[in-house]
């Protein structure tokens, strides 16, 4: 016997809760995303490669929609990937870039126009470098000063007087 699967659009159907509303867990779940601007196709190949192992992306072209089946947290990912491309053309020039990082395959998803991508890259270029020996980049949140309070005073500790040395 044959198994089909209808899917219908309707504008009375449950809508699930937001993606936002959703705990922090790993549970499995299948959502359908609705594309507004976006062809179909191509943005279920762009997610398809940002699903969990065991996800999937089915696209439904005449329904303008994805199905996706992943844990609450990566939907909330991808979710949020597709709202940035899901965008009328030509609106994305004005923004600034939007950029994901995917700690699995170590990779930024930048989402932007093609000027602010090269600016993007090339900074991402200065930061990706190899470490100079026992050196590192360390980043420290202040939460009792202002960094415009403490970097003088620090300067000066380490005889920088305001400018930076040469290594």
């Amino acid at each position: 016997m044959a198994r089909f699967l209808l899917v219908l659009v309707s504008l009375t159907a449950m809508t699930p809760p937001a993606a936002a509303d959703a705990p922090d867990d790993d549970v499995v779940v299948t959502t359908f995303l609705r594309l507004q601007h976006a062809p179909v196709g191509p943005a279920a190949t762009l997610l398809q490669q940002f699903v969990s192992d065991g996800g999937d992306v089915t696209p439904y072209p005449k329904a303008r929609t994805l199905a996706v089946t992943d844990t609450r947290r990566n939907i909330r990912r991808l979710r949020k990937l597709l709202g940035a491309v899901d965008v009328p053309r030509g609106a994305q020039t004005s923004k600034p870039p939007i950029i994901e990082a995917d700690p699995r395959t170590n990779q930024l998803i930048i989402v932007t126009d093609p000027v602010q991508y090269r600016r993007t890259d090339r900074l991402i270029r200065r930061l990706d470098r190899p470490g100079r020996g026992d050196r590192s980049v360390f980043v420290r949140k202040l939460r009792h000063t202002s960094v415009k309070d403490i970097q003088p005073v620090l300067d000066a500790l380490f005889n920088r007087r305001g400018k930076r040395r040469r290594r």
